[in-house]
């Protein structure tokens, strides 16, 4: 009984040190980079106002509601990307990419 205690505890020995004989060593650590990436400055460029081509007063009183509509649409459409790319996200956010 004795010589096989010491026959099993020589295994758990051998095991045990072998597992300290590897040859190759470990893959290295992977390190991740976030990139924040925000539109183009020319997506984000202020609504231009188009030239009032009219000769009369009614010509410009039918434009001006025109161009009321169109500059509202504009500033709307860029209000919140403009908003969006001056404001850096916090370390804590995902990128909204992936």
């Amino acid at each position: 009984m004795r010589r096989n205690n010491q026959i099993v505890v020589a295994c758990l020995c051998l095991m045990t040190l072998s597992a300290c004989a590897v040859s190759e060593p470990p893959p290295p650590p992977v390190k991740t980079a976030v990139i924040y990436r925000t539109p183009p400055a020319a997506y984000t460029v202020d609504c231009v106002v188009p030239p009032f081509t009219g000769n009369t007063w009614a010509d410009l009183a039918a434009d001006n509601a025109a161009l009321i509509a169109v500059i509202t649409a504009c500033d709307k459409r860029f209000k919140y990307i403009r908003a969006w790319r001056n404001t850096p996200p916090s370390p804590t956010e995902n990128d909204p990419s992936q």
